[in-house]
């Protein structure tokens, strides 16, 4: 029915004030998570967002992993995580300086990333 928790009547107000504490703590660790993942996925487009050929990268590379687990038949809570892999994957980029990280040449390549202009489906074939 959607219950998380039941007590029992008569209720005792001690096991109530406990329980009702309880979930409190957890809503807020849980927002406090939600922030914290607020701020990495911010982290990670403002990195996407320090080169014009990377734009949407995350967005794409979010995309094409959810549908890619969705043709496995993953899960719900699976696909949730692949998307959120997708948005933070570059990550480890942020401690890279910009004069590495947007230098043209062998380090630069980006051939084996998922042009915007061709579908999902070719680049998970290759």
């Amino acid at each position: 029915m959607g219950a998380d928790d039941f007590l029992r009547h008569p209720v005792d107000r001690t096991k109530l004030l406990a329980r009702v504490g309880s979930f409190l703590r957890l809503k807020r660790r849980t927002g406090e998570l939600e922030r914290a993942e607020s701020v990495l996925f911010s982290l990670a487009r403002s990195i996407e967002g320090k080169d014009r050929y990377t734009h949407g990268h995350c967005e794409r590379l979010e995309e094409y992993l959810a549908r890619l687990g969705e043709q496995l038949e993953l899960p719900e809570d699976q696909i949730t995580t692949l998307r959120r892999a997708g948005i933070v994957h570059d990550l480890g980029k942020i401690a890279v300086p910009n004069a590495i990280l947007l230098e043209a040449g062998r380090l630069r390549r980006m051939d084996n990333h998922p042009p915007a202009s061709r579908g999902w489906r070719a680049h998970l074939c290759r």
